[in-house]
């Protein structure tokens, strides 16, 4: 069952660019995902009251084009298989015309609130969201790996980098890898393909590091990165740029 909302970009999601950021367009993502959940009486009431959480473990998505300031776009998003305790979640982006400007895959871990156990999905959702019961998750997700990272930075999780699950919301370990690229990457070329693999949570207070390291391939930049709790493994990313 597809869901759809319109959004219009803001100052405050454009970059230098006068673009909306990544940071955006997944926060676009993330808040259409909990409307599709409210508007089928599945919101966040229903989740604490059952002590129940969705939790984000992967992200696949490619960008095409980031929308300009002032720029209406439209999001649909679908969970599109259930298995057990695992759901998958489709996004697309598109602009007025009705041209695509991103679209990809997630991957969510259904939880207990109260002591992080994986739970089994529920009837109910199967239901209001009308998954078939036989239909598996499909997408198939890289197994992002641990190489030699070249460069890395460390940075101590702020009170904002908290989220309503009281620990680190997922964008935050984006912008902590990206912030580690040099501004040669940043500056002269675009993200296309993001890929995040969730291993744990970190909570306020705590001091990560991020590392990276890249290859060039052509007219691309290819990114491996890692987010670290001390020796504890919290992230692994892999961005794809291309030259503008």
């Amino acid at each position: 069952m597809s869901f759809n909302y319109p959004y219009r970009v803001l100052y405050s999601d454009i970059d230098k660019f006068k673009q909306a950021t990544f940071k955006a367009l997944l926060q676009y993502c993330e808040d259409i995902a909990v409307k599709h959940s409210d508007d089928l009486d599945l919101g966040l009431n229903y989740y604490y009251r059952e002590q129940k959480v969705w939790a984000l473990t992967k992200w696949d998505i490619k960008f095409y084009r980031f929308p300009n300031y002032d720029a209406n776009i439209n999001i649909t998003t679908n969970p599109s298989a259930f298995k057990k305790y695992v759901g998958e979640r489709f996004f697309s982006v598109k602009d007025a015309n009705g041209d695509l400007l991103a679209e990809g895959f997630t991957e969510w871990l259904f939880l207990s609130l109260t002591d992080k156990r994986p739970l089994v999905i529920p009837e109910i959702m199967y239901e209001r969201f009308g998954i078939d019961r036989e239909g598996v998750p499909s997408h198939e997700f890289e197994r992002l790996k641990e190489i030699e990272y070249h460069t890395s930075t460390e940075f101590k999780v702020r009170r904002a980098d908290i989220d309503t699950n009281q620990h680190v919301n997922n964008i935050s370990y984006i912008e902590w890898a990206l912030e580690v690229l040099p501004e040669s990457i940043t500056n002269n070329y675009q993200l296309s393909e993001l890929r995040v693999d969730y291993k744990r949570e970190t909570f306020y207070g705590e001091r990560i590091s991020s590392e990276v390291s890249v290859e060039f391939q052509n007219d691309s930049a290819v990114c491996h990165h890692r987010i670290r709790e001390n020796d504890k493994v919290c992230t692994l990313l892999k961005t794809v740029w291309t030259k503008k």
